[in-house]
């Protein structure tokens, strides 16, 4: 039998594959350009690479609310990254 550890992370590499995919599919759709293109848009965000980020969380957010980050600037008016809503809740309850 597996371990439970493996099985977690079986299961987030299958959620971040998921995601991965319907932001792509909807990249393409919405921006009107090949699937192959809206990928490799994605693979060069930020926004990727946050996904692939277990403290983030937002693999378990939705395909929409991830391309809807996508599509957002990934950096506020400070010059600071902006986070997910789950960064935000963790670093108000820290105090920060």
């Amino acid at each position: 039998m597996k371990s439970d550890n493996a099985k977690t992370e079986k299961q987030r590499l299958f959620m971040i594959e998921y995601i991965t995919g319907a932001v792509a599919n909807l990249i393409s759709e919405n921006e009107n350009i090949g699937l192959l293109d809206a990928f490799e848009n994605f693979y060069n965000s930020i926004w990727y690479k946050r996904l692939l980020n277990y403290d983030t969380l937002l693999y378990r957010e939705s395909a929409g609310y991830v391309y809807e980050l996508y599509k957002s600037p990934a950096i506020d008016m400070t010059g600071k990254e902006k986070l997910t809503e789950y960064e935000l809740e963790i670093t108000s309850k820290k105090g920060v």
